[in-house]
């Protein structure tokens, strides 16, 4: 008979619990097209969440990195919420929209003096490979598009960055600017975004602007960057009953 405190049960429990965990996890959801978080990333990838098509399971890998990641960022918000003190006010997961663009998200917090957004948080866990990327060059960060966005519905110059770096660990903090060519470029894809949404397009991953991740896509299974299953959702696409093309607007 096995033993109940075996690593063998114990391991099963932890990762069937931890995919659970995540399943439980409330995410915060926005009625609009396009997320912030996906700014600068595949057009295909954006298209097919707007669409409604349902992802490739999580690994219980990256749900464990996730639930550590959150860890960390609810500790360091508690830690903020307590050491303010007097004056200024900590909101977390503050609702950001464009209704033209159809584009919106929640940045992790904010802090309000009174009535006013005196700056925005967002925090990120991350490895020390990835943290000592970003102190290189935050604009290759595979989030940079997502602050740049936040910083454009905030009509903020900036934006406070914080890197948990969890090998260590350590924080870090960066104050990130605008970057107005970014937003141009992105707001040119909002808006091509947009038509092809209400065209019901689905455009060949030779016709995509933003950041092209095929073998990490949480659509990879149905896409790939593949024309043949790209030309396999056309023929479909419309068909599938849970699909609402009306839906967003």
């Amino acid at each position: 008979m096995d033993n109940i405190f075996s690593e063998t049960i114990i391991e099963r429990a932890f990762w069937n619990g931890i995919k659970q965990v995540n399943a439980d996890r409330e995410h915060p959801i926005t009625e609009l097209r396009w997320r912030a978080s996906s700014a600068g990333k595949c057009d295909i990838l954006q298209l097919l969440s707007a669409y409604g098509y349902e992802a490739d399971p999580i690994t219980p890998d990256d749900a464990f990195k996730f639930e550590m990641g959150n860890i960390g960022e609810d500790l360091f918000m508690s830690a903020i919420g307590h050491g303010l003190g007097d004056g200024l006010v900590l909101q977390q997961q503050y609702n950001v929209v464009s209704p033209d663009l159809k584009v919106g998200g929640h940045v992790d917090a904010v802090l309000l003096d009174g009535d006013k957004i005196h700056s925005a948080l967002e925090v990120k866990t991350l490895n020390s490979f990835f943290t000592a990327r970003v102190e290189k060059s935050v604009e290759t960060a595979y989030f940079y598009g997502q602050l740049q966005t936040y910083m454009h519905l905030l009509d903020l110059e900036t934006i406070t960055l914080i890197i948990i770096e969890r090998n260590t660990p350590k924080l870090i903090t960066f104050e990130v600017p605008i970057d107005y060519a970014y937003l141009m470029d992105a707001i040119c894809i909002w808006n091509d975004l947009n038509k092809w949404y209400e065209e019901g397009y689905i455009p060949f991953p030779n016709e995509v602007g933003g950041e092209v991740k095929c073998q990490y896509c949480k659509y990879k299974s149905i896409c790939g960057g593949n024309n043949t299953k790209i030309i396999a959702l056309r023929e479909k696409h419309g068909e599938i009953p849970a699909l609402d093309l009306g839906a967003g607007n």
